[in-house]
C-alpha cells in the first residue's frame, strides 16, 4: 500500500466547524474502472470531498502511478474550480483520496447553489454531475469556536 500524505496549501476544511454529509452519488465509468465521490463534507467555506477509484485489474502501486494518478485529479473541477488535493493512498487496485474546493465569493451565487462536478479522465465517461443543496447544508455547518 502506497500511503502519502501530499502537501497543500493553507486551504482546507476548518479546524472549528463540523461539516454537513452528503451523499452525492457521482459516478463517471469505464471499462473496467469507477471513479466515485460517495461523500462531501460541506462546511461554511467550502467541501471535502471523498474520491474513490477502482479498477477490474490490478495496478502498478508505485510512484509514477501516484503522479499520474494525481494529476488526473487535477482535471476535477467543482463549478468551474479545480480541487486541491489533501490527502491520498493507492491500493493495488485503485485509490481514495480527499480533495478540498473553497467556495469563492460567488461561486453559491448561481440561483440553485448547486454543485457541478465535471472530470477529464482518458478511461471514464465524460459527465457532468450536478450536486444540489449546497448552500443549505452549508448553512447548517456547525461552527464550535
Amino acid at each position: 500500500m502506497n500511503s502519502q500524505r501530499l502537501i497543500h496549501s493553507k486551504h482546507g476544511p476548518p479546524a472549528n466547524e463540523l461539516p454537513v454529509v452528503l451523499d452525492p452519488g457521482v459516478v463517471w465509468r469505464g471499462a473496467g474502472i469507477v471513479v466515485a465521490i460517495p461523500a462531501l463534507l460541506v462546511y461554511t467555506t467550502g467541501a471535502e470531498l471523498l474520491i474513490l477509484c477502482r479498477t477490474r485489474h490490478g495496478q502498478m502501486n508505485d510512484d509514477e502511478h501516484s503522479r499520474a494518478s494525481r494529476q488526473r485529479l487535477r482535471n476535477l473541477r467543482a463549478n468551474g474550480i479545480p480541487v486541491e488535493l489533501l490527502w491520498g493512498e493507492h491500493q493495488e487496485h485503485g485509490f481514495i483520496y480527499r480533495a478540498w474546493i473553497p467556495f469563492a465569493s460567488n461561486w453559491c451565487d448561481t440561483p440553485s447553489g448547486d454543485m457541478i462536478l465535471e472530470l477529464e479522465w482518458p478511461e471514464v465517461e465524460r459527465a457532468e454531475h450536478r450536486v444540489p443543496g449546497i448552500r443549505e447544508a452549508a448553512g447548517r455547518a456547525a461552527v464550535l469556536w
